[in-house]
């Protein structure tokens, strides 16, 4: 009846082809239609599919059951439960990969989410709002609650103090042994800390404690963390103490520039590894050795390297430089199984070689000597000293039969010809020989007897002269 004036339909059951139709069967599918308030117009609100789906507020069903709402404020499913019976129960007893339920937030939500649970009886009684419970002691290996985010917010937050191990929660967070049955972080300690965690502001008061953790046995929690008020807006410190009931002893302290403090010594059983520079005050030993032998240290004014072992100090490399602070020049440098160079003013002066030493420059000494096995006598040494005399000087000397001495092809760039002088001492016999002129790096030699005959001549000779390749010798400074 609509208006009590006409007939009009206002609900229908159709029975409607539900796909292609074979020789012997055709498929259906039922659809319940109701009116559409306010109007003659009939919408689809219920249909089940010839393959059993059944879809609410849509007639294409994606699973078994699909309920859809295409309006805003529209609750989709409603239940209300008034006896002590769960009021839906959802059992997996497949051992698959599957969830037994399962919610989707495909249809991106805004301001929304995917579940929401609220309680809002007056009722004082103690119950939970969400129980997960894993009560199968076979299930070792599963997880009783994931919580997993993928985004930019939080994984979970919580208003409100969060018991673990306890459901009667003191602090924001209260952790609790269930096996010992004991707190094992409260705020009954004696900092009067415990896990909570919560800074309800600073007042720029240095070192003010402002919240941490303490740890160890109920009673006992003399080991732990704070933090403390850095002093400038919200920056803070963080202090590792330990101690025992009567003291408490700061370990480590780590200021809001991250600058660690260790108040004891430090033992590392691995190695060290710094990212960054290592940094020792004035007259603070860097110490090896079980009795610190070696010693490294600066004192201000010098920088000391101290090895008091009964062993050696080894320095080993396969190239190694000795340079000046700025690293600009040498001082020294040595190569494995080549030699090794002394420098002045980054130049070399003395270089160690395969047959000896190679020096570049003046060589000044109190003395010069050689010191070697005695050829004759073992057992003994052998020491000569050097001829010293007032110039870099050249000598050749030899034993001539002619009239002329031909000096080396070198002397002509390396000495100065005016400083030549030639001493001859006739052999066998009285000769009255003589040096008649030096000429085009040549000796000529004249005897009263050698005009007559130049056969007749035997003699040694030395031959001396001064370098002109360098410097003449300062004799007195």
């Amino acid at each position: 009846n609509s208006g009590g004036t006409a007939w009009a339909r206002g609900a229908a059951i159709l029975v409607e082809q539900d796909g292609a139709a074979g020789a012997t069967y055709t498929p259906g599918r039922i659809s319940f239609l109701t009116s559409v308030g306010g109007t003659t117009n009939q919408a689809k609100r219920l249909v089940i599919k010839s393959d059993g789906k059944v879809g609410i507020g849509t007639d294409g069903p994606g699973g078994l059951l699909e309920l859809r709402t295409n309006a805003n404020n529209f609750i989709g499913l409603k239940i209300t439960q008034q006896q002590n019976q769960s009021a839906i129960h959802i059992t997996n007893p497949q051992n698959t990969t599957a969830w037994a339920l399962k919610i989707d937030g495909a249809g991106s939500p805004t301001t929304g989410g995917l579940a929401y649970f609220q309680n809002s009886s007056a009722n004082t009684s103690t119950r939970s709002l969400v129980k997960i419970v894993n009560d199968n002691a076979l299930a070792t290996g599963a997880t009783t609650l994931e919580v997993r985010n993928d985004s930019t917010g939080p994984a979970a937050t919580f208003v409100g103090n969060v018991g673990v191990g306890t459901s009667t929660p003191t602090s924001q967070l209260h952790i609790t042994d269930p096996t010992l049955g004991v707190t094992a972080l409260t705020t009954s300690n004696r900092l009067n800390l415990g896990l909570k965690l919560s800074f309800t502001g600073h007042d720029n008061a240095t070192n003010k404690i402002m919240g941490g953790i303490s740890m160890g046995e109920a009673g006992y929690e003399y080991a732990g963390m704070y933090a403390s008020d850095g002093g400038s807006g919200a920056a803070a410190d963080l202090t590792l103490f330990t101690g025992t009931a009567s003291t408490v002893v700061t370990a480590l302290k780590i200021d809001s520039v991250g600058t660690a403090t260790f108040s004891g010594n430090v033992i590392i059983n691995g190695y060290l590894q710094p990212l960054g520079s290592t940094n020792y005050n004035d007259n603070c030993k860097a110490k090896f050795g079980n009795s610190n032998d070696l010693q490294i240290y600066h004192d201000g004014s010098n920088s000391y390297i101290t090895d008091s072992g009964t062993g050696s100090l080894r320095l080993g490399a396969s190239h190694f430089h000795f340079m000046n602070a700025a690293h600009t020049e040498y001082m020294m440098t040595g190569t494995s199984d080549e030699g090794v160079a002394l420098y002045y003013n980054n130049a070399i002066k003395l270089t160690t070689t395969a047959t000896g030493v190679d020096i570049t420059g003046q060589l000044s000494a109190t003395t010069k000597s050689f010191l070697i096995d005695h050829p004759t006598k073992p057992g003994k040494k052998l020491r000569h000293g050097s001829l010293e005399g007032p110039e870099n000087g050249v000598y050749i000397r030899g034993k001539g039969k002619t009239n002329i001495i031909t000096l080396p092809e070198y002397w002509t760039e390396l000495v100065d010809k005016d400083s030549i002088t030639v001493q001859l001492t006739p052999i066998g016999k009285h000769q009255h020989i003589y040096v008649e002129k030096i000429d085009n790096n040549t000796v000529y030699i004249q005897s009263d007897e050698s005009r007559k005959s130049t056969n007749d001549l035997n003699y040694y000779y030395l031959i001396l002269a001064e370098r002109k390749d360098v410097d003449k010798l300062v004799i007195e400074e």
